[in-house]
């Protein structure tokens, strides 16, 4: 499964394209790889779904009739209400639609991975690993079985890891 590494989603998250269209596919992928919604859980994000919880911020989705918090940070927090306020939720009807706008975004930012939906749930379990959560959360985040999250990171795993290792190195104090 492809997925963009931080540096191509950092890239991809700060750009604005002037095709309207185009822009609002590119906040649909950026609102999946914060939450790691489905492309139905996207058209039916509303501002309920955004909750206070011990200090955090959590986006609550569902997850096989189980709820499941997942973190969000202020500038995240701050994107997902301006797309849900500005009523984006709403701007695609079918996901051929949102994946035509995609694959101009691939071929606008000469990305050689394709930018497709699947693609932006897989890359905010790449994140959110680097972030130091575990495959078993990230499983549960996206309501996927564990062996299927574990595949689509298999190849990559080890060099996460040690994204995350290195990442908590930084922050001790024997550098």
């Amino acid at each position: 499964m492809e997925y963009l590494n931080e540096q191509e989603f950092k890239t991809l998250e700060q750009t604005t394209f002037e095709d309207p269209k185009v822009e609002v596919a590119r906040k649909w992928f950026v609102c999946i790889v914060y939450t790691g919604m489905s492309f139905d859980e996207v058209q039916n994000f509303s501002n309920e779904m955004i909750v206070s919880h011990e200090e955090k911020t959590l986006v609550k989705v569902n997850r096989h009739n189980r709820p499941i918090g997942i973190s969000m940070s202020p500038n995240q927090v701050s994107f997902l209400k301006e797309f849900i306020e500005s009523n984006l939720t709403k701007e695609f009807k079918r996901i051929s639609q949102l994946s035509e706008q995609l694959k101009k975004i691939k071929d606008l930012q000469k990305l050689k991975k394709k930018v497709t939906v699947k693609g932006a749930q897989v890359t905010f379990g790449a994140v959110r690993l680097v972030q130091g959560y575990n495959v078993e959360r990230i499983a549960i985040m996206l309501g996927l079985k564990f062996q299927t999250v574990y595949n689509y990171f298999e190849d990559d795993y080890h060099e996460l890891f040690e994204k995350r290792v290195l990442e908590e190195f930084k922050n001790t104090d024997w550098q």
